[in-house]
C-alpha cells in the first residue's frame, strides 16, 4: 500500500505529491487569514463611511464578492485533503478524474474570476488617478476582457479532454489548454504591469510636483512614502504572477502553492488599496503632509505658513488639477429648504429675557457713541451687537434699528430682522419707555427677503453638489475645501449647527498643520459669534498645537535655508513672529471668554492681560478685554491703558479713591452693559469689585467709623452699615459691627499665641522627620537595603 505522504493533490494543473500538498494548503491558509482580518477591517470602513456614489457601491460590492469566492476556493482545498487521505488513499487515478471534473476546475473558475475583479479595482484606482481619463484605461480593460476569457477557455478545454482516459492530472494539460495559458499569463502581466507602473508613475509625479512647489530639496518620510506606494500600486499582485510565470517556464511543481496564494492575492491587493485610500494613509499623504490635489502651474508659487489653497479653476475643470484623494465618500448633504434662521440663545438666555430689569439709558451721566461704538465691528458681528442694544437701550434703539436693517439688507440672512424687531418689540414694552411703532420704522421688503430666500437655496445646491462631485472623485483637499464652502456659506445664512458640522468635518480632510490651525482658528470664530461658550477650550487647545506645529515647520525650513546658504531665512524667522504673536492673542481672547463664561473671573483677567497692545481680535475685541480686565483684576504693572474712563478708573485706584472708581463704573455702565459678552456678568462683576475696594480700604484698620467709610465710598452710613454686615457675614471682612457706635473692628487675634502654636507643630514635625532619618541610617548600616531592579535605586529589604 502507498503511504498517506505519496497522495496526489489536485489544488492545480500539475500532480503534487508528498508534503508539498501540505505547504500549499499551509500557505493558502496563512493568507486567508491575513485576507479575512483586512475582509473585516474593510466592513468596519463600510459602516462608519456609508457609500453614496454608484462606483464606491460597486467597488464595494466586488470586495465582498471577491472574499466570498476565495472562501469557497480554500473550503474546496480543504475537501480535497479530506478526500485524499480518506476515500481515494489507493484510488490515485479515480481521485484525479473526480478533481478534474469538478474540484479543480471550479478552483480554476474562481480564481481566474477573482483575477478580473482585482485587475478591475487596479484599472479603478489609475482612472481616479488620471483625472477620469478613459483613453489611459482602454488598453488595460480590453486586455482585462482577454484574460478572462482565456481563463475560462482554460477551464473548458480542460473540461473537454477525456477524463476517464487520462490516468493522472498532469495528462490533462495538453496544447489547448497550454495555447490559452500562455494567452492569460500574457495579458494578465500586461495589465499589471501597466497598471501598477501608470499609478505608482502618478504617485511619483505627484510627489515631485510637491517639491517643487514647496520648495524642499530631499522626499521626507522616503521610506514611508515608498511603503505605501508599493501597496498602492498593486506591485505585490504584479511580483507573485511574475513568480507563478517563472515556475512554470522550469517546469517545477511549485507553481501549486503560488496559485493557492496568488487567489488569495487577488483578493487581498484591492482590499489593501480599498483600506489605504478609505484610510487616508496613501503615499501622497505621506509626503510631507502635502497637498493630495495641487493645481500645478508653472507661475505659482506656494508659500511656507500660509494656508494652500486650489486654484478657482479646480472647480471649473477638474481635470487641470492632480486628483488623488484618500477617502472614498462622505455623507451626502440633504437639500433642506432654507428658512430664515433665527441665531441660538445664548448659554444665559434666562437672564437675557428679562429686558425691564436690564434696560439703560444713554445722558449726560451715562456717555455712549453709537456710531462710534458699532465702527469697530462689521456683518454679523455688528448686527447681533445693534440688535442687542435695541433691547437694552431705548435712548438709541431707533438709531440702532435703523443701522441693524441696513447691514441686514446687505447680508444673507433674512431672519435676523424677524429677530430685531422681536427685540424692539419687547424694549418697547417698557411702561417707562414712549418709542415709536414699528410700522414706522423702515422694514425690509418682501422682494429681498424672497430673492434672498431663493439666491440662497441656489448657492447651497451648486456647493453640496460641488462637494459630493469632490467625494466621488476623492480628492481630499477640493473635500476640504468643499465643506470649508459650505461652512461659510451656513454662516453667512446663520445656519449655525450646519456651519460648525462642516468646519468639524473639513479637519478630516486636513493635510498640513496650516489646515488645522485655519479651521480651528474659523471654528473658534463660529463658537464666538454663536456665543457658546463652553466648546472653545477644546478648540483653543487644537489651535495651540497646531500654531506649534506650524511655527516649528516654519524654523525647519528658515533653517534649511541657511544651512544651504538661501538668503532671506532671518527675514523669514522675523516675519513669522508677528503672525504668531497675532494668532496666540486670538487664542488668548478665546480662552479668555470661556474662563468668563464658567464665571472664572481671575483666569479671565489673566488672559485678557496677555493680549498685546494693538491687537484686533475680532473688530475691537481688544477694547473690550480692557473693561473685562479693570472690573475684577484690574491692577497689573504692564497694562497698556487705551481707553479714557480706564485711565481715569485705574488713576483713582492708585489714589485710593475709591469713590471716584465706583463713579467711573456707573457714568460708563451703559457702555459695558451693551456688550453681548459682558452683559450677562455685570452685576456680579460689579459686586466683586465693590467688596474688593470696601476690603482694601479697611485693610490697615483695626477699627473704622462707618460714617467716615460712607463718606469715602459716597454712601449714606445705612447703606454702608448693611453692605459691610453682608461682607462680615460672607467672611470677606475679618471683623464685627457695632450697631450703636456705628464702628466696624477687626476680630483681635492673639498673634504670639499663633506665633508659639506655629512654632511647636513645625518642631513636632522635625522631630518625626529625624527619627525616620535615623532608622533609615541605621538599615544603611546594617545592610539592610539593595537595589531594586527596575529602577536602579536603593530599597529596604
Amino acid at each position: 500500500m502507498r503511504p498517506r505522504t505519496e497522495f496526489v493533490a489536485v489544488a492545480g494543473p500539475l500532480t503534487l505529491r508528498g508534503n508539498r500538498q501540505f505547504i500549499s494548503l499551509f500557505c493558502e491558509t496563512c493568507f486567508y487569514g491575513m485576507y479575512t482580518v483586512l475582509f473585516m477591517t474593510l466592513l468596519v470602513n463600510y459602516r462608519e463611511r456609508p457609500a453614496t456614489s454608484r462606483s464606491v457601491q460597486i467597488i464595494r460590492a466586488i470586495t465582498i464578492f471577491q472574499y466570498c469566492m476565495v472562501t469557497v476556493h480554500i473550503s474546496l482545498a480543504f475537501y480535497q485533503n479530506y478526500l485524499a487521505f480518506t476515500v481515494f488513499d489507493d484510488a490515485e487515478t479515480e481521485f484525479n478524474k473526480l478533481g478534474a471534473a469538478s474540484y479543480t476546475l471550479a478552483q480554476l473558475a474562481i480564481e481566474w474570476t477573482n483575477c478580473a475583479c482585482a485587475d478591475s479595482i487596479l484599472i479603478w484606482r489609475v482612472w481616479i488617478l488620471w483625472n477620469h481619463s478613459l483613453y489611459v484605461v482602454i488598453v488595460p480593460i480590453i486586455l482585462v476582457i482577454v484574460s478572462t476569457t482565456s481563463g475560462y477557455l482554460v477551464c473548458w478545454s480542460m473540461n473537454a479532454v477525456d477524463s476517464s482516459a487520462s490516468s493522472d492530472f498532469g495528462d490533462l494539460f495538453g496544447p489547448a489548454v497550454e495555447k490559452w495559458a500562455i494567452l492569460l499569463a500574457i495579458c494578465v502581466m500586461l495589465t499589471n504591469i501597466i497598471c501598477t507602473g501608470m499609478i505608482a508613475g502618478r504617485i511619483w509625479w505627484h510627489n515631485r510636483e510637491t517639491q517643487k512647489a514647496m520648495g524642499l530639496n530631499g522626499m521626507p518620510h522616503k521610506y514611508r512614502t515608498i511603503f505605501y506606494g508599493i501597496l498602492e500600486s498593486g506591485a505585490l499582485y504584479l511580483l507573485a504572477w511574475i513568480v507563478a510565470i517563472l515556475l512554470y517556464l522550469i517546469n517545477t511543481s511549485a507553481i501549486i502553492p503560488m496559485l493557492d496564494i496568488i487567489s488569495q492575492l487577488s483578493g487581498i491587493v484591492p482590499a489593501l488599496i480599498v483600506i489605504i485610500v478609505s484610510r487616508s494613509i496613501d503615499a501622497a499623504t505621506h509626503y510631507e503632509e502635502a497637498l493630495t490635489t495641487i493645481n500645478y502651474r508653472r507661475n505659482s508659487r506656494m508659500q511656507m505658513g500660509t494656508s494652500c489653497t486650489v486654484d478657482r479653476e479646480l472647480r471649473a475643470s477638474p481635470k487641470n488639477s492632480l486628483e488623488m484623494i484618500p477617502m472614498m465618500d462622505v455623507d451626502e448633504q440633504e437639500a433642506v429648504q432654507l428658512q430664515p434662521s433665527q441665531p441660538p440663545p445664548p448659554p444665559q438666555q434666562a437672564r437675557n429675557s428679562r429686558i425691564s430689569s436690564a434696560v439703560v439709558f444713554v445722558d449726560d451721566n451715562h456717555p455712549f457713541d453709537l456710531d462710534s461704538y458699532i465702527s469697530n465691528y462689521t456683518g454679523r458681528a455688528a448686527i447681533d451687537r445693534l440688535t442687542h442694544i435695541v433691547s437694552v437701550c431705548p435712548s438709541v434703539a431707533v438709531d440702532a434699528f435703523t443701522l441693524a436693517v441696513r447691514l441686514i439688507q446687505k447680508a444673507r440672512d433674512p431672519g435676523l430682522f424677524q429677530t430685531l424687531c422681536h427685540a424692539y418689540e419687547q424694549v418697547s414694552a417698557y411702561s417707562d419707555v414712549k418709542l415709536p411703532s414699528i410700522s414706522e420704522l423702515p422694514a425690509i421688503q418682501t422682494k429681498w427677503t424672497d430673492d434672498t430666500l431663493k439666491k440662497n437655496q441656489s448657492e447651497k445646491m451648486k456647493l453640496e453638489a460641488e462637494l459630493k462631485n469632490y467625494s466621488n472623485n476623492m480628492i481630499k483637499e477640493s473635500i476640504r475645501m468643499g465643506h470649508r464652502d459650505l461652512a461659510e456659506f451656513s454662516r453667512s445664512v446663520g445656519d449655525y449647527p450646519s456651519a460648525l458640522k462642516h468646519w468639524t468635518k473639513s479637519r478630516e480632510f486636513c493635510t498640513t498643520s496650516q489646515h488645522v490651525l485655519d479651521g480651528c482658528l474659523s471654528t473658534i470664530e463660529l463658537l464666538i459669534e454663536q456665543r457658546n461658550y463652553s466648546h472653545l477650550p477644546t478648540y483653543v487647545f487644537k489651535a495651540e498645537a497646531a500654531l506649534e506645529a506650524v511655527t516649528s515647520s516654519a524654523a525647519t525650513l528658515a533653517k534649511a535655508e541657511n544651512s544651504s546658504g538661501a538668503g532671506g531665512s532671518r527675514k523669514t524667522a522675523s516675519a513669522m513672529s508677528p503672525d504668531r504673536e497675532i494668532l496666540q492673542s486670538k487664542l488668548d481672547f478665546a480662552t479668555a471668554l470661556g474662563q468668563l463664561a464658567q464665571s472664572n473671573y481671575e483666569r479671565a483677567a489673566y488672559h485678557f492681560l496677555r493680549l498685546s497692545s494693538g491687537t484686533g481680535s475680532g473688530g475691537g475685541l481688544a477694547r473690550i478685554a480692557w473693561r473685562y480686565c479693570h472690573l475684577w483684576f484690574c491692577l497689573r504693572a504692564r497694562v497698556v491703558i487705551e481707553e479714557p474712563h480706564v485711565r481715569e478708573m485705574i488713576e483713582a485706584y492708585m489714589a485710593s479713591n475709591f469713590k471716584g472708581v465706583l463713579e467711573t463704573l456707573g457714568k460708563y455702565n451703559t457702555r459695558h452693559t451693551i456688550d453681548i459678552h459682558l452683559f450677562p456678568h455685570l452685576t456680579t462683576l460689579n459686586s466683586l469689585t465693590r467688596n474688593r475696594l470696601v476690603s482694601l480700604y479697611f485693610a490697615p484698620f483695626s477699627s473704622i467709623k462707618l460714617d467716615r467709610m460712607a463718606q469715602a465710598f459716597g454712601w449714606s452710613v445705612v447703606e454702608t452699615e448693611d453692605y459691610v454686615v453682608g461682607l462680615v457675614r460672607s467672611g470677606d471682612i475679618g471683623g464685627r459691627v457695632d450697631s450703636r457706635a456705628k464702628v466696624l473692628q477687626v476680630k483681635k487675634t492673639d498673634h504670639r499665641a499663633e506665633l508659639f502654636a506655629h512654632a511647636i507643630k513645625t518642631g513636632v514635625e522635625i522631630a518625626k522627620t529625624n527619627k525616620k532619618l535615623l532608622y533609615r541610617i541605621k538599615l544603611q548600616q546594617a545592610d539592610g537595603t539593595t537595589l531594586h531592579p527596575l529602577t536602579g535605586f536603593a530599597c529596604f529589604v
